[in-house]
């Protein structure tokens, strides 16, 4: 009985381990070369467990929100509603979190995806 009672300590330990999310809570910079050139972005993350809110910055879109935003360990995914050329669109964004770094794959439309990093303000 108490074998069991401390594995499944154990098992629930390791679960809420396992579970924890990466705290990228702050100002986050990065840009990446589009077609129609260079496209600077500023990231402000906000973190409360696995839940990732915040507000973005780009020089070809402009400002907008963080949506639907997910951390799972090192895994991130959320949403930005963006207006391009005066179109509404959604950009779809996956990335991984590698310290002070964000490796960040975004989609939106039928164009091809974009990866780039963003780094941590200092």
């Amino acid at each position: 009985m108490i074998r069991k009672l401390g594995l499944a300590v154990l098992a629930l330990t390791m679960g809420c381990v396992c579970a924890h999310a990466a705290d990228i809570s702050g100002k986050w910079t990065g840009k990446f070369i589009t077609p129609v050139g260079i496209n600077n972005y500023v990231y402000n993350f906000q973190v409360q467990g696995n839940v990732l809110t915040g507000d973005t910055n780009s020089s070809d879109t402009g400002k907008s929100v963080v949506q639907n935003g997910k951390i799972n360990g090192n895994n991130i995914s959320f949403t930005e509603p963006a207006k391009y050329n005066g179109q509404a669109i959604t950009v779809t964004y996956t990335g991984v979190i590698q310290g002070d770094t964000i490796k960040l794959t975004r989609t939106f439309g039928p164009f091809p995806p974009d990866t780039f990093t963003v780094k941590r303000a200092k």
